[in-house]
């Protein structure tokens, strides 16, 4: 796959001194390199504390699709306060999170099997992806909604 941002950066197969700038300016063109970075830092931080047995939220998410730059992390002062712990999602979230609505009969509780009705934009019949510097398709990224479980159980508390 090829793209035009990808030959922005490049001249004569070498990186332009301006690169870091069209890749911001493509990548991520309204949020701020330091917020990218402190999420990034916090994700790190994230995993850190989950593999070593401690209290994490899993409502957390990074929030964009692609990762800030060495540079960019490299700025960050100090590493982002975490929040606190939150409950687990049950096996129905889970898999209302990640299951795409050809296999909701995997879904076991009535109530959660109305949810597309709810918020159908969060389950869309077509989508496309995120192929910018990929070569094959396993590599892109489905431009989906990201579905917390948090936001699941507020659908779920409308409802009632």
């Amino acid at each position: 796959l090829q793209w035009n941002v990808e030959q922005e950066m490049l001249q004569n197969k070498r990186l332009k001194d301006t690169w870091r700038d069209v890749y911001w300016g493509w990548m991520h063109p309204t949020v701020d390199r330091a917020s990218v970075a402190n999420e990034y830092v916090k994700g790190v931080q994230w995993v850190i504390h989950y593999y070593l047995g401690k209290a994490v939220s899993t409502e957390w998410i990074f929030p964009y699709w692609i990762p800030p730059l060495w540079s960019d992390i490299s700025r960050v002062s100090c590493l982002p306060c975490g929040s606190g712990p939150s409950s687990p999602p049950s096996p129905s979230e889970q898999l209302a999170m990640v299951l795409p609505l050809q296999s909701w009969v995997l879904i076991r509780d009535p109530s959660h099997r109305t949810l597309p009705l709810l918020c159908p934009q969060a389950w869309p019949a077509s989508f496309s992806f995120f192929s910018a510097g990929r070569r094959w398709l396993w590599e892109c990224e489905a431009l989906v909604p990201v579905l917390t479980a948090g936001r699941i159980r507020d659908l779920l508390s409308f409802k009632r």
